[in-house]
């Protein structure tokens, strides 16, 4: 797959991207970009990165929107996995982008295996190849192979659980814990083996605590 995709080189918007936990505001870009490693000048030269040449004469830009099958115009993250997809959060949900076509994850409110809330934040893939979402309403684990997500949503009665649904930022460690910043919840790891979310939170009298829970 990764071959496919020998001018996949760089994914960008066209405006700055969604880059952390501090952004509060998402992109109104109508549309993703993708840059190639090869022109072909009109005289039929073309042109590669090896050339000698100004980088702004070296790419060539299609623009990918809503027309060719992109959900929505707001981007929020974009990841480009192991296998060479490129997996683009939006504002209605989920894409997969196997450079031809889009292929859409939404929630399904009659399918628990659905995504758990259109509103993407950010995604992941973890060292063990599944993609993890960030959502306006939950966590999600998508099993690649199946199409299905596991949820992992709060739950008050269940002190172990995400403390906040929304999740804005996420990192797997070199252990295989899952970090995940939240809006409103402070920070979470989880522990992969026993499903368990440790939490942390803002102190004000703790010095040494999380300084702020957003």
């Amino acid at each position: 797959m990764a071959k496919k995709f020998r001018q996949i080189i760089l994914l960008t918007l066209l405006a700055a991207l969604f880059t952390g936990c501090q952004t509060n505001a998402n992109l109104q870009s109508p549309e993703i970009v993708l840059a190639q490693d090869r022109v072909e000048t009109p005289a039929g030269e073309v042109l590669s990165y090896g050339a000698n040449i100004p980088m702004s004469s070296r790419l060539l830009f299609q623009r990918l929107g809503i027309d060719v099958g992109l959900s929505n115009s707001t981007v929020n993250d974009i990841l480009q996995d192991s296998e060479g997809f490129i997996w683009i959060a939006t504002a209605n949900g989920l894409d997969r982008y196997d450079g031809n076509e889009f292929l859409m994850f939404q929630n399904n409110p009659q399918d628990p295996t659905s995504l758990s809330n259109n509103s993407v934040r950010t995604i992941m893939e973890d060292s063990q190849g599944y993609i993890w979402v960030g959502t306006a309403n939950g966590l999600n684990r998508l099993d690649k192979a199946t199409g299905q997500f596991i949820r992992f949503m709060h739950d008050d009665a269940d002190l172990a659980s995400l403390s906040h649904n929304q999740v804005r930022c996420l990192l797997e460690d070199p252990d295989g814990n899952i970090w995940v910043g939240t809006w409103g919840g402070g920070l979470n790891r989880l522990d992969r083996e026993t499903g368990i979310f440790t939490h942390y939170f803002n102190d004000p009298e703790n010095l040494d605590s999380l300084p702020s829970n957003l």
